[in-house]
């Protein structure tokens, strides 16, 4: 399984604070009290509670200085940070490294189509394929699960696949299961239940639901453990 290297530069270690809102967290790093940015609006409970531990990278501009990536979890990091999913996405797309999508190439990110707006439109000759993608970082058993809050966004986005493919278009959902040793990818009812449901209409209507699963490891590169992760009803 591939590993990608994502970062040039220094990895700094980090402790969490307090999340401060849906986009800053207060970390000690160095010795120091400093805001980092968080690209994922999920509750993350589980990882930026006090006391946890983390990676973050330096960033330009802004009043933030920092972005934090990655929450440690048991045997690897949690790649919480949705920038970093989204460029190992890409690059395993670009190498042909997921065999599903053999043969495809981003023809233009975030893709406007009817009413919607989605994350990627991908070809192969001449199919297109409008694609979708989710992060799923909540630990659920054996299983990577999406999502773990209320989504108002991620409703819409789902049933603007839906709507897609009864208009005879090529979709896919993807999601990104960046935890470490995950077996399978599950929706998280309690998370939202509208969500759940519409994923399991997606799934019904025959909408491919594919799953990756990848980790931050200590010398901060990707390992992308399973470029086919399956679905699973239950968890262990």
């Amino acid at each position: 399984m591939p590993i990608i290297k994502l970062y040039s530069g220094k990895l700094y270690k980090i402790k969490v604070i307090e999340r401060l809102n849906r986009f800053v967290v207060k970390v000690e790093l160095e010795g120091k009290t400093v805001l980092c940015h968080n690209t994922n609006t999920g509750r993350l409970h589980e990882y930026l509670s006090p006391g946890m531990d983390g990676l973050a990278v330096s960033i330009d501009g802004g009043r933030l200085r920092y972005r934090l990536i990655g929450i440690f979890d048991k045997y690897g990091y949690a790649l919480i940070d949705t920038y970093s999913q989204v460029k190992v996405f890409e690059k395993l797309v670009d190498m042909d490294l997921i065999p599903w999508l053999n043969g495809y190439r981003i023809l233009s990110r975030h893709p406007k189509i009817l009413n919607s707006k989605l994350d990627y439109l991908l070809g192969s000759g001449d199919e297109e394929l409008y694609v979708e993608v989710k992060s799923a970082v909540l630990r659920n058993g054996n299983a990577a699960s999406y999502p773990d809050c209320p989504t108002e966004r991620g409703q819409r986005h789902i049933k603007d696949i839906i709507e897609l493919f009864r208009n005879g278009y090529n979709v896919m959902i993807i999601f990104i299961a960046a935890l470490p040793r995950v077996e399978c990818f599950t929706p998280y009812r309690e998370g939202d239940p509208i969500v759940y449901d519409l994923i399991y209409e997606a799934r019904g209507l025959g909408i491919p639901i594919k799953s990756i699963a990848l980790y931050l490891n200590s010398d901060g590169n990707v390992d992308v453990y399973n470029v086919d992760l399956p679905f699973c009803d239950s968890v262990g």
